[in-house]
């Protein structure tokens, strides 16, 4: 996950532009989610926690939909909202009604990835919005070394690029999907090498070879 980027963004924009945003789109992936728990790891790969939906009650709700399924639970309309009522956050996000809304909208949660990559990109927008500005506000002091400025305003746009909010962060389900089809693959090829020879061949019959 990135770092120095802020946990909740700011939903306020100047008279001329509103920050980039999908609420219709940050709805159907809740949905999905709901509908569909095995969308739930999909989406996680792709956006990590709640910073990158935009408006509060999505986040909240997206955040209690992750702590129901990192305790083995699942996640629909009773659960969801039992979950809410424990935090204190039913109300806040709308109540039973706006939950059993989220649960009733999507059919299917086939594009819950598509959706999901679409929150990510504007969350991304806005991270980079609020970089811009905060490196416009350090340029406007005199004080302030112009090289540091420049450093400064680097790093955050690395941040940026190099958390992507959900890039890196896995789910352990596909963590073991990965592993077992590894060793599945090693299996079947009875000896030969699916990696990079380690030059010992007792430790190749072994591991098959240094694996990616």
């Amino acid at each position: 996950m990135a770092t120095n980027q802020p946990t909740a963004p700011v939903e306020q924009a100047s008279a001329e532009r509103t920050l980039p945003q999908a609420r219709e789109v940050e709805r159907a992936v809740l949905g999905a989610m709901l509908i569909d728990n095995l969308a739930i790891s999909r989406v996680v790969e792709v956006l990590g926690d709640e910073s990158a939906f935009y408006h509060t009650p999505h986040r909240r709700v997206y955040a209690a939909i992750l702590k129901l399924y990192e305790r083995g639970e699942p996640a629909d309309q009773v659960t969801l909202s039992e979950e809410l009522s424990r935090r204190g956050q039913l109300d806040q996000v709308g109540g039973p009604v706006f939950v059993a809304e989220l649960a009733g909208e999507m059919a299917t949660a086939a594009n819950a990835e598509y959706h999901a990559n679409i929150v990510l990109e504007k969350a991304q927008r806005r991270r980079l919005i609020d970089a811009s500005t905060q490196t416009i506000t350090e340029s406007y002091e005199e004080g302030e070394d112009v090289r540091a400025i420049i450093d400064r305003a680097e790093q955050r746009v690395f941040h940026i690029a190099e958390g992507e909010l959900g890039q890196g962060v896995r789910s352990l389900e596909s963590a073991l999907g990965e592993t077992f089809a590894q060793i599945e693959k090693a299996h079947e090829q009875a000896g030969a090498l699916s990696g990079v020879t380690t030059g010992y061949t007792e430790m190749d019959e072994i591991t098959a070879g240094l694996q990616d």
